[in-house]
């Protein structure tokens, strides 16, 4: 499923992105509230596409709109980051501006189709991005507290 590809893509090039790029760095505060919330964002994405249904006009327009602001907040900081961030990492948010959408349309259209196939996917990627945002959380409060 190309949904599963581009969402184990994404996720790969976040991994390299926390885990190479932000620990060869000190983060600033704004960096530290900032990445939780751009995944706050997704996962709240997610977690509409889970609990509604999208036989609803509301529930798609939710969705659409929580989809779209997902994808522009992640875009918030990057200004910034050309002050703090190596060539390598703004190359990297680069390539997770381009694949950031693309998930969300692809949730959003098998959300919509009721592709029975995708209901694991979503289930999978509500409890690895919200997982995810714990750790941010987790690791920022850290990151913070040392500072």
């Amino acid at each position: 499923m190309i949904a599963f590809a581009v969402f184990v893509a994404q996720s790969s090039i976040i991994a390299v992105d926390e885990f190479v790029c932000h620990r060869t760095r000190a983060l600033p505060e704004w960096e530290l509230i900032g990445h939780p919330l751009d995944t706050f964002c997704l996962w709240l994405y997610l977690m509409v596409l889970w609990f509604s249904d999208s036989n609803y006009e509301s529930s798609m327009v939710v969705a659409a709109i929580l989809g779209l602001v997902s994808c522009l907040i992640i875009t918030k900081d990057e200004w910034v980051h050309k002050e703090h961030a190596t060539g390598f990492e703004c190359w990297l948010h680069a390539i997770l501006f381009i694949l950031h959408p693309a998930v969300v349309l692809l949730y959003y259209y098998l959300w919509y189709e009721d592709i029975s196939d995708f209901e694991p996917l979503l289930h999978m990627s509500v409890v690895l991005v919200g997982g995810y945002f714990l750790f941010q959380c987790l690791m920022g409060w850290i990151r913070w507290r040392k500072t």
